[in-house]
């Protein structure tokens, strides 16, 4: 049966599901994913190879997509955690003003 279609008694794909978080722009990545995110990198580079050979041109186009959006994901996840924290400080109540 094809990835996707839906039948009686089916369990649903895990893999549709990360696709879609990956898709998702308001959607940050725990930096700690990014092992997780290589390995999905590299499910979809072994999918796009089986669907240019099966020439599923449709599926590429997805794949490639979804391949752009998890690149952005990780870049975005690397930039964080080179980012430094800012120390705000504890919050104070204001003065009083005087009259």
């Amino acid at each position: 049966m094809a990835r996707g279609s839906a039948q009686a008694g089916d369990q649903p794909d895990p893999r549709d599901a990360q696709v879609t978080r990956l898709r998702c722009p308001m959607l940050q990545v725990n930096t700690m994913m990014l092992p997780r995110l290589a390995d999905i990198e590299k499910d979809l580079l072994l999918r796009r190879k089986l669907a240019q050979e099966e020439h599923w041109l449709g599926e590429v186009e997805g794949i490639d997509s979804t391949l752009t959006f998890l690149r952005t994901k990780q870049a975005e996840s690397a930039r964080l955690t080179k980012r430094p924290t800012t120390d705000l400080g504890i919050p104070r109540p204001r003065p009083e003003k005087t009259q």
